[in-house]
Order: C-alpha cells, then structure tokens, then sequence
C-alpha cells in the first residue's frame, strides 16, 4: 500500500478548531482540549496508509459519491484520494447531519 500525505482542507482547519473550542468549553481546560485533538491527529494518521480501505459515503438514494469517509474519536472525517494525497474535507460531530455539511 502507498503512503499518502494528510491535507487538512480549510473546512477541516475550521473544524478542528471549532472541536478544539467546543471541547475547551465544557471542560474548562487547555490541557484536556489538546490531549483530545492530539488523539484525533493520532487516529487520522492512520489514513495515511489505510485510506483506500474506507468506505465510500453513499447518498440516501444510494447513489455514490467520491468521498469515503474514517470515524476519529467521536468524530468522521470526511476525504477524498489523490494521487499523492488524501484531502480530508470535514471533520464532523458523528451524530450530525453530514449531508447539510457536504458539498455534494
């Protein structure tokens, strides 16, 4: 399997630090807010060698679309394949509306 570098599109940037905000809010504390995206990073990293390995996210009426799609913690992120890299688009809350957040 081919290594791949990790994007993190501008999307993706907003949303790190809208989970970094969010996670600092409730828990008050810097140290607990960086721990959890260290861990997030941690789990990403693994699409550098196993992203060809996940799913393709399919749309209510079955059609396909060019993301695929890795849970990270409570969270999903949402990517695309190029040649050389894998271009993470969103990293969304897993129980929210993924379609309102996409563009597809």
């Amino acid at each position: 399997m081919q290594r791949r570098r990790i994007l993190l599109l501008s999307d993706a940037i907003r949303d790190v630090q809208k989970i970094y905000d969010d996670i600092l809010s409730i828990s008050k504390s810097k140290t607990v807010a960086q721990n959890y995206l260290k861990k997030l990073r941690h789990e990403l990293r693994h699409l550098e060698f196993t992203a060809e390995a996940c799913t393709h996210y399919v749309l209510d009426d079955g059609s396909s679309t060019d993301y695929r799609f890795c849970p990270a913690c409570n969270y999903i992120a949402f990517f695309r394949l190029t040649e050389n890299a894998i271009e993470i688009d969103r990293i969304l809350y897993s129980r929210s509306d993924f379609i309102r957040h996409l563009d597809l």
